[in-house]
């Protein structure tokens, strides 16, 4: 179940007023790393610097360094167990950022027709240049849940989340008897940077809302929809599943 106060959010820490201004003297960079930060609790996955070097493609001396920025601006903290939190200025910028790259997504694949295998890469460049008025505008412009195209939950304007029933992350599953079936509830940013393996998924029919067959193997997972797309142990946090 998605808890992600406990893995990346300095304990107690909400979202101040005043996001905006804030977000006008934080770097596109800093908020690069506050978003993953994010995506990492999302994905419960513990946000410490070397899971930030996979996913930023960057050296352990790069990533220390930002981190010591971010924590000495007030937006992070380490905890003793060296799992890097947002703190409350930093989770605003966090969802701020979230929401828009999240609305870019969907305004690209609902309204301009935009593959949705393209959505993400585009929405990234889209995000960096959105105002919080543009944002707004393409919220209203919405119909349906507000989750991105591969089922990611859309923060509300201010830097908060509707609650929601918790999905079943792949590792919660029994290791041991038959396959389970469920329906597919969203995939991971990170697994959305991966073009191959997205490609995986959509041909396999292993996308947000479809019924799929999981079985447990010796290296990880089988997920069947109308094809089979494996998944190692060390990429289950990628899917998420409400069992049936």
């Amino acid at each position: 179940m998605y808890q992600h106060s406990t893995l990346t959010v300095t304990p107690g820490a909400t979202p101040p007023p005043g996001t905006p201004r804030l977000a006008e003297a934080v770097s596109e960079t800093a908020v690069t790393y506050l978003r993953t930060i994010y995506n990492l609790g999302e994905d419960g996955v513990p946000a410490r610097r070397a899971r930030l070097c996979d996913r930023l493609g960057l050296s352990s001396p790069t990533v220390s360094q930002m981190v010591g920025r971010l924590q000495a601006d007030g937006l992070v903290r380490v905890a003793p167990d060296r799992q890097v939190q947002l703190t409350g200025d930093g989770l605003a910028l966090a969802l701020s950022s979230t929401r828009k790259h999240r609305l870019a997504e969907r305004i690209l694949v609902d309204m301009l027709g935009v593959p949705v295998l393209s959505a993400h890469a585009e929405a990234c460049r889209w995000a960096q240049v959105m105002s919080d008025e543009a944002a707004e505008g393409a919220a209203s412009a919405l119909v349906g849940p507000l989750v991105s195209p591969w089922g990611n939950p859309i923060p509300e304007a201010g830097g908060t989340l509707l609650p929601v029933p918790g999905a079943t992350r792949l590792p919660e599953l029994p290791r041991a008897g038959g396959p389970v079936s469920g329906r597919v509830r969203w995939v991971s940013e990170d697994a959305q940077a991966d073009d191959g393996f997205m490609a995986e998924l959509v041909a396999a029919c292993v996308v947000p809302g479809t019924t799929v067959a999981i079985t447990t193997t010796c290296t990880g997972y089988a997920l069947r929809g109308v094809g089979t797309v494996q998944i190692p142990r060390k990429r289950a946090h990628t899917v998420q599943v409400d069992l049936d």
